[in-house]
């Protein structure tokens, strides 16, 4: 998976936390610019960074159907 399609994953978990990039870049103690850039798939980030992202906004779930689509997680849900 390409860094343009990890982003736009990352900037619908922000969004949908209703959070802005000034923000999410405090909580995650960066820079604004370096949201943008990850968002926009201009920066590469480590796991580290991902996870903390996905907890800071509470988007385990919409990055995973973002992932994985849409079918594959209700699927996993079921079975749990």
């Amino acid at each position: 998976m390409g860094l343009p399609r990890i982003g736009a994953g990352l900037r619908a978990c922000r969004e949908r936390a209703n959070m802005t990039q000034r923000e999410l870049a405090d909580i995650l103690h960066m820079d604004e610019a370096d949201i943008s850039r990850i968002e926009n798939g201009r920066k590469p980030l480590d796991a580290e960074l991902f996870f903390r992202w996905i907890q800071a906004t509470n988007g385990k779930l919409l990055m995973d159907v973002y992932m994985y689509g849409d079918q594959a997680v209700t699927q996993l849900l079921k079975t749990g």
